[in-house]
């Protein structure tokens, strides 16, 4: 699995998946299927990881809301942590059942009523990702400098506040505002 994603290959990585997976794909639910897993490729797990792995008792709920379900249960979830900063880090899990001698992944499918609100909220993201590009693009320099040094200094919470107080822009936006300048 850590392979896959670091060789940053949708099809090595949908060869993890358990058949049942793949069978519950359609041409509606495989964009939405493909955007996630790829969404993993943003990150490389380094050679430190730490590996868990955890049994998942049969009468433990499973849920991840309305319109989406696993094709079958999984057997057992692995974690893989790795730090990224001081008191940051990332956690992947991954859904396992055994297949046919070897372990393969689970991943719940869409069910089709589950659709429109899908789209709807990947458009919502994609019009909020743009107004954030748009906002960052067209931000005073002494600002950004302003916000560039909070967030150097350990303060990103108040470099938050101070573009949300300078630009009038809700809590959301400022955040993603401030992480985009300062990522780059």
């Amino acid at each position: 699995l850590v392979a896959a994603i670091n060789g940053k290959n949708l099809k090595r990585r949908k060869a993890l998946l358990h058949p049942k997976v793949l069978a519950c794909l359609t041409p509606q639910t495989r964009p939405f299927f493909e955007e996630r897993l790829a969404n993993q490729f943003r990150h490389t797990v380094p050679a430190d990881h730490r590996l868990r792995a955890e049994a998942i008792p049969p009468d433990r709920p499973l849920s991840f809301g309305d319109g989406v379900e696993f094709p079958l249960r999984p057997t057992h979830a692995i974690h893989i942590d790795w730090d990224t900063g001081p008191y940051k880090g990332v956690t992947l899990i991954a859904f396992l059942a055994y297949h046919e001698g070897t372990w393969r992944q689970v991943l719940p499918c869409v069910r089709p009523e589950k659709l429109p609100q899908m789209q709807a909220a990947k458009e919502a993201r994609r019009k909020h990702e743009q107004r954030v590009q748009s906002l960052a693009t067209s931000m005073p320099q002494s600002l950004r400098a302003d916000l560039s040094r909070l967030v150097a200094e350990g303060r990103k919470i108040d470099a938050i506040k101070e573009y949300q107080r300078a630009s009038g822009e809700d809590l959301s936006t400022a955040k993603s505002v401030v992480e985009l300048i300062t990522s780059r």
